[in-house]
């Protein structure tokens, strides 16, 4: 069986483009030229394996809050050595906002059950 491919409205498209184009794809570039490398992209021959034993201690949790996210986010990044990534913030933080207020627009499916 084969799947459905979502399809995103085009204001939708066009401000994901956006994103990447201007921000994303920039971050990306400055971290490579840090030689950051957030998981392998393809098998190193030289590895034996993979494995590794599951860490031991506490479980790291982040609790998010609306009206902190982006100093949560910063600070978080910044301790992890990855200070480009907080360009994202307020793109990422403007692109929720407008997504939210397309969604806030769009009518209810007569299919879905709506508890407001």
């Amino acid at each position: 069986m084969k799947k459905q491919k979502a399809e995103l409205p085009a204001q939708q498209l066009e401000l994901l483009d956006a994103l990447y184009e201007n921000h994303l794809a920039v971050t990306a570039e400055k971290l490579r030229e840090r030689n950051v490398e957030f998981f392998p992209l393809k098998p190193d021959s030289k590895q034996e394996s993979y494995f590794q034993d599951r860490a031991t201690g506490p479980i790291h949790t982040i609790q998010v809050e609306q009206e902190t996210i982006a100093e949560q986010l910063r600070q978080h990044w910044e301790a992890q050595g990855l200070s480009e990534l907080t360009a994202l913030i307020e793109p990422l933080l403007q692109l929720s906002q407008e997504l939210r207020e397309e969604e806030a627009e769009q009518e209810v499916s007569p299919f879905i059950y709506a508890m407001f």
